[in-house]
């Protein structure tokens, strides 16, 4: 791919800090089991994150705090301001996880692939045929992991 140093891309980075069980009844089911903690330190890794994008070129975007239904329409979002000029878009997510998931602060998972689709949706003329780079940060295992 070639890539335009005037016009490197735009970097999305969803920082996901304070969690909170979903009360929609409509909901529940979705909601993760365990209580998701708040993720305490996570604004040095978005700050460290932002710098070294900005630092290459990269116009950022930083969004926080977003639930499972806002996360996809934040990636739409961006996708839509992305030009002909833009040579590739980053999407960094700074969350709890699961395996193939990630989650929004409302405890309720997105799946990996859904992001994925999104990303590689004809809808959006302007990003076909660019890289596209997706970041999780999360875990995909149990709670606790033994070393």
């Amino acid at each position: 791919y070639a890539i335009d140093p005037n016009n490197v891309g735009i970097c999305l980075i969803i920082n996901q800090r304070t969690f909170y069980r979903e009360t929609d009844k409509k909901l529940e089911l979705l909601v993760s089991i365990e209580p998701l903690k708040d993720r305490d330190g996570t604004d040095i890794d978005r700050n460290t994150l932002k710098k070294t994008f900005e630092s290459i070129g990269f116009r950022t975007k930083v969004v926080e705090n977003l639930t499972h239904s806002e996360i996809e329409h934040e990636v739409r979002n961006v996708m839509k301001i992305f030009s002909k000029k833009d040579s590739c878009l980053i999407v960094c997510i700074l969350s709890h996880g699961r395996e193939g998931q990630v989650f929004g602060v409302n405890s309720i998972g997105v799946s990996i692939s859904e992001i994925e689709n999104v990303l590689y949706s004809r809808e959006y003329p302007t990003v076909l045929g660019k890289p596209k780079v997706l970041i999780i940060q999360s875990c995909q295992g149990t709670p606790l992991q033994e070393v």
